[in-house]
């Protein structure tokens, strides 16, 4: 608005409603929206609108030629000059946008010269200023009291970036700061008021000269070392560059080299130097360098001698050194103190600055490290800056880079780099504003993203749908491809608003009684860039999301506010699923703030089965990263979503994760689902298996008009569709011009979702029934037949194996398999018809002779019957005569196995370790067998939660059996144990089977 701004304000017209977006550039901005009596009557308020703003100083962007586009204005900002670029050539700008676009990189002058083979420009000293020594004592005291608080006294961490030390000083100034500088870089490790550096600054006597031979004593004579950056503005401004090199070359060469200043010096200092005073200090440098020496130990910092080449372009000296360096040289992390990457930026060309930072394996840490590298590569090596920032593991650095980043290019070539660090890196917000803050230059670069699959292309899709729905259309319209553009906006837009007169009347009373709701929604939970809410009679306009929204944010997943039921009956699950799942994203791309966690109870409110198959494997990652609460928050949402796909989620969660506590939540929260339907908790897992959507033939059709495909359960199992020509394929083919376009897109979505679920689902019932195997699970005939025989999708799971009907005296009587046609039949294929008072169970290898194995093993090669897990070819092992004496099995005693290794294997194998002691060690796991009622226990060494990797390698001791389930509370060594002479041969064959494999990971 003043010539300074960098505003933007945006209008789009609906029928009888306006939307307004306003705000900074780059930001999400606020939204705001607006009903009228009529369509007139909101096209004069839009029309009085925009010329209000244009006349206030904002220029219109609305695309040319384009009516229906909305109209956005800007407040006008002057543009800095890009450097003109010698070597190698900047690319131009690809967008062809209706906008006019910055320039590709803008770095100032001085942030260009750190790539010291380009054309040096001398720019013009400011002029120089009186010198307020008070101003100065009080910003010297702030730093010194903010390293005494924070730090115990250690100056290296003091805020040096906040002086702002004038490029042409007068005397006085200067001798305040060279000697102010020097005494702080003295007490590096000593701020404390015993040292008292405030009192000796305050009584620095500044107005007699200092000969400049005294100044270089001072410098190559401090204990610590004495020259740095910062002390370089001082230095140029009380001495002739001419007389001054040499003792600035000395005390660099005695220096250690501390980042204090670097950036200063760089913008403050060398780009005023005149040649001839450049060369003068390069020529002496040069002049050092030709002795100076990298340091051998890691943790010794590097002389100032090398910044100092790295800033003068001392390049062929810089190129010795790093061409001797190895390229594990810095693999250590001791080796920050060296900060090669500000050695290797200092080299003589871009293509040598690019060769030894990937072969050092250096990644661009610090802003500075971004601009030079930009500085010498352009935009021709994104690459390297896209996995610095996704690699920084630390927050704040990460934001730091990539706002480095953002204000400094401006191309098409940077949205796939900011769509990398928006969905993988710490830092997603600023990566995010910036895609949004260059809509053409983000459309552009990815839309090739956009036109492929996987993450980065459904990523891809949402920025641009959120550039879209942020009054953009046109712009994309004109930019996209069709293919994309029918990605990114679906023909959502197109659905009309859904006017005041015509919302159901359950629906209007709920959103009158939730009105009265005020809070300040986040500027990335705002309606104008979340998918729409759509009812059978339209979608719901922005003031009634913005209410929505608020009614989520004032509810809990357990108790939501009568809106949002009400939003379930009239709104259409699709557009519910999308809504949640786009609002919890944003959330977690912001840096999931505990404050708004509501919008990770969206997705329980509102999430359908493919958000809960997504949300679950999040929450199975979350309690590694430091996130259990919010994990169990996500166990919440899944139970409130309720349908058998999500609570096969939490079954799941609940059988095999490795983190034990939200593992122990999970089962609680299955117990708690089976106490309220009052069934045992493996009961309400068989009731738990979703028919993913297939017919009573265990299949289901995707339909893209003349074409067909058919669902298949293939080896593994996985799911894979057939052909016309009965062809197999793991996928479904990409539509063709023959085909029905809204049947096609219809089937690919629906196969992707059951593809999924079948994934997923595939999982949990292996791992059931192999369990259900080893531990002599039975099923009443009748249940056996509703569960598995005409369950659309188990059936396909239980054709894969032989089953047994079982005695009283628990052997199988006789076995069987289900065939295609969902009958019964023997290993003869011969009919078999189940008494209708039989016991069912899956046949252990150990309960069949040698012609009954031979004769089933045949019969499912001949069928290629493939099972996910082994069954017939499963080693039956047995227990020596002297074991079966005693009452341990000490064959593996002594084997001694990574710690990782052994926790790890037990419980894959389906092993609970111990509840860990106080100090975290626990010293057996234990696996339960509850139709025989006993458990097996492995003693081990203690081991100790949190310190695995950093332990020793674990010896095991024995294994036993005790009555009962398994008491995780104890210690070993006080449980009782059962002869082994009297345990189920089967239970010790598979016992002795997972000892076998765990010692195999060991040495003894």
């Amino acid at each position: 608005m003043d010539g300074k701004s960098d505003k933007f304000w945006t209008i789009t017209i609906d029928a009888k409603q306006h939307t307004i977006n306003f705000g900074r550039r780059g930001t999400v901005g606020q939204t705001q929206a607006k009903d009228f009596t009529s369509p007139e009557a909101a096209k004069a308020a839009f029309e009085r609108l925009i010329g209000e703003k244009l006349k206030k100083g904002y220029f219109e962007c609305r695309a040319a030629g384009n009516a229906s586009a909305p109209a956005t204005a800007a407040a006008k900002k002057p543009k800095a000059a890009a450097q003109p670029n010698p070597e190698p050539a900047a690319p131009q700008a690809q967008a062809e946008a209706p906008q006019k676009t910055s320039a590709p990189i803008d770095l100032p002058p001085a942030d260009w010269m750190i790539a010291t083979w380009r054309p040096r420009t001398v720019q013009p000293k400011p002029p120089s200023r009186l010198f307020d020594r008070e101003a100065a004592m009080q910003l010297v005291n702030r730093w010194i009291d903010s390293a005494r608080k924070k730090y115990w006294g250690w100056n290296g961490y003091v805020e040096w970036g906040d002086v702002d030390l004038s490029a042409q000083m007068l005397p006085e100034e200067a001798r305040f700061w060279f000697h102010t500088i020097l005494i702080l870089r003295q007490s590096f490790y000593d701020l404390t008021k015993a040292s008292q550096p405030d009192l000796q600054i305050a009584q620095l006597d500044i107005s007699q000269d200092l000969p400049l031979s005294e100044a270089g004593k001072m410098l190559t004579q401090a204990p610590r070392g004495g020259l740095c950056s910062l002390l370089m503005i001082p230095l140029l401004n009380l001495y002739p560059v001419k007389d001054l090199a040499k003792t600035i070359a000395e005390a660099a060469a005695h220096s250690p080299w501390l980042n204090i200043g670097d950036g200063c010096f760089r913008d403050r200092a060398l780009q005023y130097l005149s040649v001839k005073d450049h060369a003068f200090l390069r020529e002496a440098v040069r002049a050092e360098m030709a002795t100076a020496a990298w340091p051998a130990v890691s943790r010794e910092r590097p002389r100032y001698i090398f910044r100092l080449a790295a800033f003068l372009g001392v390049g062929d000296q810089l190129t010795r050194v790093v061409e001797g360096w190895p390229a594990d040289l810095f693999a250590n992390a001791g080796s920050k103190y060296h900060i090669p990457q500000q050695v290797v930026l200092g080299l003589s060309s871009a293509a040598e600055v690019s060769t030894h930072m990937r072969r050092l394996n250096l990644r661009l840490s610090a802003p500075s490290h971004i601009l030079g590298w930009l500085a010498h590569t352009e935009l021709a090596e994104l690459d390297l800056v896209r996995d610095s920032i996704v690699e920084e593991t630390n927050r704040d650095d990460a934001a730091e880079l990539v706002v480095a980043l953002s204000q400094a290019v401006s191309a098409p070539a940077a949205a796939p780099v900011m769509l990398a660090c928006m969905l993988n890196s710490r830092a997603p917000q600023p990566a995010r504003e910036w895609l949004m803050q260059h809509p053409a230059e983000t459309a552009t670069g990815l839309t090739p993203i956009a036109a492929g699959k996987g993450k980065m292309a459904e990523g891809a899709v949402e920025v641009l749908r959120d550039i879209h729905r942020a009054g953009h259309a046109a712009l994309l319209e004109s930019q996209l491809p069709t293919e994309v553009l029918q990605k990114v906006a679906p023909g959502a837009a197109e659905l009309p608003v859904l006017q005041v007169g015509k919302i159901p009347a359950g629906l209007a009373a709920a959103f009158s009684e939730a009105q009265s709701f005020k809070t300040k929604l986040p500027s990335w939970a705002l309606p104008a860039i979340l998918p729409p809410i759509v009812t059978a009679r339209g979608r719901l306009n922005g003031g009634h999301v913005m209410t929505a929204l608020i009614a989520i944010a004032k509810s809990d997943v357990a108790l939501p506010h009568p809106l949002l039921l009400a939003l379930r009956c009239y709104a259409t699950p699709a557009s519910l699923d999308a809504f949640a799942w786009s609002l919890f994203e944003r959330w977690l791309r912001n840096g999931a703030p505990a404050k708004e966690k509501w919008a990770l109870s969206a997705v329980g409110l509102f999430g359908g089965d493919e958000s809960a198959i997504r949300l679950a494997s999040m929450i199975r990652e979350w309690p590694g990263q430091g996130k259990h609460q919010t994990a169990v928050l996500g166990l919440e949402c899944l139970r409130s979503i309720g349908s058998e796909t999500a609570l096969v989620q939490i079954n799941g969660i609940a059988q095999k994760v490795k983190f034990q506590a939200i593992k122990a939540r999970a089962q609680e929260c299955m117990e708690a689902i089976a106490s309220d339907l009052n069934l045992t908790r493996e009961q309400l897992e068989d009731r738990l298996v979703p028919d993913c959507g297939l017919d009573e033939h265990g299949s289901r059709i995707f339909d893209f008009g003349p074409r067909q495909f058919r669902l298949v359960l293939g080896p593994g199992p996985k799911p894979l569709v057939t052909d016309a020509a009965n062809q197999r394929k793991p996928d479904l083919p990409k539509p063709n011009s023959k085909d029905d376009a809204a049947k096609a897109q219809q089937a690919t979505a629906a196969w992707k979702l059951v593809k999924k679920q079948l994934t997923e689902v595939i999982k949990v019932q292996t791992r059931r029934l192999e369990q259900a195997l080893v531990t002599q699970r039975r099923w009443a005939a009748a249940d056996f037949d509703r569960i598995f025989v005409r369950h659309p999708f188990l059936v396909n799971l239980a054709q894969c194996f032989v089953w047994g009907v079982y005695g009283a005296n628990g052997k199988p009587a006789s076995t069987f398999r289900v065939t295609e046609d969902r009958s019964l039949g023997d290993e003869h294929d011969a009919p078999v018809a189940l008494p209708p008072d039989a016991a069912v169970g899956l046949v252990h290898p150990i309960y069949l002779d040698p012609s009954s194995l031979a004769a089933w093993g045949e019969l499912l090669s001949d069928y290629e019957i493939l099972p996910p897990f082994p069954q017939l070819g499963r080693p039956v092992l047995a227990l020596s005569d002297a074991e079966r004496r005693g009452d341990a099995i000490q064959r593996h005693g002594g084997v001694s196995i990574p710690a990782t290794s052994l926790a790890g294997t037990l419980e894959r194998l389906g092993w609970q370790r111990a509840t860990p002691a106080d100090a975290g060690g626990y010293d057996n796991h234990g696996k339960h067998f509850p139709t025989a009622g006993i458990t097996a226990v492995v003693q081990h060494d203690s081991l100790y939660i949190g310190s695995l990797a950093d332990s020793a390698d674990t010896p095991i001791h024995a294994c036993y059996f005790t009555a009962g389930a398994y008491d995780r509370s104890g210690w070993a060594d006080g449980l009782a144990k059962i002869p082994l002479n009297s345990i189920d041969p089967l239970i010790v064959s598979e016992v002795l089977s997972d000892l076998q494999t765990l010692a195999s990971k060991g040495t003894k």
